[in-house]
Parts: structure tokens; sequence; C-alpha cells
């Protein structure tokens, strides 16, 4: 069964920042989908949790220059 989290990602300013975030996520298995906004800066991932977790989705942000914490 697929699950959604939002993720605070500081640090994400503008298009590039956007497409970076986005670009890592999908690149994990086991994402399904992700909505992204600068205003506020977050990213909504749909995920199957059986393949991947949040924290991994966390260290892959991080790494990337961003950070990132879960909502909610």
């Amino acid at each position: 069964m697929l699950k959604k989290v939002k993720l605070r990602v500081e640090g994400m300013a503008c298009m590039g920042c956007v497409a970076t975030v986005i670009g890592k996520l999908r690149g994990l298995a086991g994402v399904e989908e992700v909505k992204t906004s600068l205003v506020p800066p977050e990213a909504e991932v749909t995920f199957d949790p059986e393949k991947v977790t949040v924290e991994k989705m966390v260290v892959v942000i991080d790494a990337a220059g961003y950070k990132a914490r879960p909502e909610g």
C-alpha cells in the first residue's frame, strides 16, 4: 500500500533546486510520485514503504546540499 509524506526542504529556492530534489527522489526505488513547491519549500512524495523509507529520502536530499525533514 502506497503512503504519502510531506518533506520540508530548506535551501530549495529556484527551479534548478526543484529539479535536483525531484531527480534525487525519483531515483529511489519505491518512489512513485513527487510534487514540489517553492512556497513553502516542500516535496510531497508518494512511495512504497516496503521499498524505501522516509529516512532514506531525507538522507538523499541532505546529500544533495539541502536540509529535509518530514512535516506533521
